[in-house]
């Protein structure tokens, strides 16, 4: 079975999202380049409205660079969060699916 995700801070229980400071997140420019249509920014903020939970993980690597969730992230920080909660992916075993 490959891992896909690991906990720095608790490497017993991988899958765990742990919570950090929204500041420590790194946009890499790539996604800053190619920013999300409006209207997937509404559904999912809309998705959080009705729910009370993003409808996607943001998912980090071990440098604190987001790989997927960008926007959860971007909801999150519009709505002022000072904390979200994230998964490492596990160095080389996660794909983002396209």
């Amino acid at each position: 079975m490959i891992k896909l995700f690991t906990n720095p801070f608790n490497p017993k229980k991988p899958d765990q999202p742990i919570t950090i400071p929204l500041s420590k997140i790194k946009i890499l420019q790539a996604m800053l380049s190619h920013p999300p249509k409006p209207y997937k920014i509404a559904q999912r903020y809309t998705y959080y409205l009705h729910n009370q939970q993003f409808q996607s993980p943001i998912i980090l690597d071990q440098n604190y660079n987001l790989l997927d969730g960008y926007i959860t992230y971007l909801i999150a920080k519009m709505m002022g969060c000072k904390t979200v909660e994230v998964k490492f992916a596990n160095e080389g075993k996660y794909l983002r699916r396209i």
